[in-house]
C-alpha cells in the first residue's frame, strides 16, 4: 500500500499541482500543533484607554502565535495587530508575545466615555474679546475670567463620573506665590456672551496655583457646577455652557495669565463600562516568524 496522505487545494486547482501557491494544507508539509487557545475579556470604565490581557505560555522560547479581537462595535473579529500605521486618533489593539507570556492590548483613541469640548468665547476683565485667561491679582487688582463652551450634549439630569476645564498654552505666573481662585459654573439654560458679572452657580470649587517655571497648564473641577447646571428646568442637550474663574484672594502680583495662543477645553466623563473579547492561540515547537525575520536581517 502506497503512502496515504491528504491535501487541501485552492478553488479552481486541481489535486495533482505541486505548485505551492496553490495548495492550502498538504500532509506532506508540517504543520503548527496547538498549545493552547485561550479566550479573554479586556473591561474598559469610563475614563479607561488602555488595557491588557495576559495569556501564559511558559515554553520559554517566543513560540509562533496569533491572536484575534472582536471589535466592540462591529462584532466581527480581527487579526492583532491592527494598528492603522501612520494615523492618529483611531482605536487599535496589539499584541507582544515573550517567552513566557503573550500579553493582548487594547487602546481607545480618547478614554472610554470622555467627551471634550473646546471653548468658543473666553472673556477677561482687563482686556476683553482676547482668547486667553487673567485670574488673580495683578499690580494690587482682582481679575477673573469667563468662559463658553458651545453644544455641549449632556442629557437633562444626566449623571456623570468628572467633568473638569483644563486651560492649555502659554499660560504663565509671575510670583512664587500661589494664585487663589475660585470656579463656578453660570447659572442659565444656555449661555449667550460670557462675562464675569453672570449669575453664578451655588457649586463652585477653589483652588490654589503654584508657580510653575515656564509655560503650564492649569485645570479645575467642575463636576458639581455641571450637575447643577444640567439639572435646571430649562436645561437641553445642546445647550451652552459657562464657568467663571475668579481671584480668590489671591497675594500682590499673584495671577494666572495666558496669550491669545492660550484655550480652555470642557471634558467630561459619563459613567458606563464596555467589554472586547479576545483570542490568543499559542503553537509549540515553533519560534514566532518575528525572531526568524529578526535573525535574517541581522544577516
Amino acid at each position: 500500500m502506497g503512502n496515504i496522505g491528504f491535501k487541501v487545494m485552492n478553488a479552481g486547482t486541481s489535486i495533482e499541482s505541486n505548485d505551492p501557491r496553490d495548495i492550502i494544507m498538504s500532509s506532506k508539509y508540517s504543520m503548527f500543533k496547538y498549545h493552547s487557545d485561550t479566550l479573554g475579556t479586556l473591561t474598559f470604565n469610563a475614563g479607561d484607554q488602555d488595557k491588557y490581557g495576559t495569556i501564559p505560555h511558559n515554553l520559554g522560547y517566543i513560540p509562533a502565535h496569533i491572536s484575534y479581537n472582536v471589535n466592540p462595535i462591529e462584532g466581527a473579529s480581527f487579526i492583532i495587530p491592527s494598528i492603522p500605521y501612520g494615523t492618529t486618533g483611531y482605536d487599535y489593539a496589539d499584541c507582544q508575545c515573550g517567552t513566557e507570556n503573550m500579553v493582548v492590548g487594547y487602546h481607545f483613541a480618547e478614554p472610554y466615555n470622555q467627551i471634550t469640548y473646546s471653548a468658543d468665547q473666553i472673556y477677561h476683565d482687563l482686556d476683553t474679546g482676547e482668547a486667553h485667561v487673567l485670574v488673580g491679582n495683578a499690580d494690587g487688582n482682582s481679575y477673573n475670567s469667563a468662559v463658553r463652551f458651545p453644544s455641549v450634549s449632556i442629557a437633562k439630569n444626566q449623571t456623570i463620573t468628572s467633568a473638569q476645564i483644563e486651560w492649555t498654552g502659554n499660560i504663565s505666573g509671575t510670583t512664587n506665590s500661589n494664585t487663589k481662585y475660585i470656579t463656578w459654573g453660570i447659572d442659565e439654560d444656555n449661555v449667550g456672551n460670557v462675562t464675569t458679572s453672570s449669575t453664578k452657580t451655588t457649586a463652585s470649587e477653589t483652588n490654589e496655583q503654584s508657580k510653575v517655571s515656564g509655560n503650564f497648564n492649569f485645570s479645575t473641577n467642575v463636576k458639581s457646577q455641571v450637575e447643577e447646571i444640567t439639572t435646571r428646568s430649562g436645561w437641553s442637550s445642546g445647550n451652552n455652557m459657562g464657568f467663571i474663574i475668579g481671584d480668590n484672594g489671591s497675594p500682590y502680583n499673584a495671577y494666572i495669565g495666558g496669550n491669545n495662543s492660550s484655550n480652555a477645553f470642557l471634558t467630561i466623563i459619563l459613567p458606563g463600562n464596555i467589554s472586547i473579547r479576545y483570542r490568543g492561540i499559542i503553537f509549540k515547537d515553533k519560534i514566532s516568524w518575528q525572531i526568524l525575520n529578526l535573525f535574517i536581517d541581522s544577516n
